[in-house]
């Protein structure tokens, strides 16, 4: 069972010496700050499938910038739809320098979009001689989204329950780290280190491309 907000906050103060309503010692704004500073953290650090999101767009003829969808936070997969064959074949990711070496603004150069170049807020597509689009094209985007911060209008973390702990602890040690007791703020930090590896190494849940459920680990937390 999911733990709510309401839960989250009782536990942080608790675990903080407070009494578990004590809004006096810790108020609700500052106790979704620790625990958001949690899950950023952790948002950050690792994947999690409630991220995963995709949708199909067409692009003109002379359209090569698209903007991003709401809330994109990273990008995992462009492809291009073949109309001929139905099949879709994904585009290749150009840096800054190759995109400068091939972008040609003749209309000889336009064409189905094979590559594209991520700038500023959107993305700008080119084809195999550097320009534009020649005709439309239907694209799909694979990305992850910014999931929405604990808080009044959200009181229900979107990441499966295992991890809500370690949000709870991520808090705490945060807590205790604002109250200056940077020993036992270390030493919750270490225990929800060892957490982490526990929960993510020994689970097998899907047949998926990351043998840890939907997790990738980073490497330098697969140890304390």
């Amino acid at each position: 069972m999911a733990i709510d907000l309401a839960v989250l906050r009782t536990e942080l103060r608790v675990h903080l010496g407070y009494e578990s309503d004590g809004t006096d010692d810790l108020s609700n704004d500052d106790a979704d700050l620790l625990l958001n500073r949690a899950f950023w953290a952790l948002l950050n650090k690792f994947n999690f499938r409630e991220e995963e999101c995709s949708i199909e767009f067409t692009v003109d003829e002379d359209e090569d910038f698209i903007s991003l969808p709401t809330l994109f936070e990273s990008m995992r997969k462009l492809s291009i739809l073949n109309s001929d064959t139905n099949k879709w074949t994904p585009l290749v990711r150009a840096d800054i320098q190759e995109f400068e070496r091939v972008a040609n603004d003749d209309d000889s150069a336009k064409g189905a979009p094979e590559n594209y170049f991520r700038e500023g807020t959107g993305i700008r597509l080119y084809s195999k001689a550097g320009g534009g689009p020649d005709a439309t094209y239907t694209l799909r985007i694979k990305y992850r989204v910014t999931l929405a911060d604990l808080g009044t209008s959200n009181t229900t973390l979107v990441i499966p329950d295992v991890w809500h702990e370690l949000v709870l602890m991520g808090g705490h040690w945060r807590g205790l780290h604002r109250l200056r007791d940077y020993e036992s703020a270390r030493e919750v930090r270490n225990v929800q280190i060892g957490e982490i590896n526990s929960t993510v190494e020994v689970e097998g849940k899907e047949e998926v491309d990351s043998p840890l459920a939907g997790i990738e680990i980073p490497s330098e937390l697969t140890q304390i």
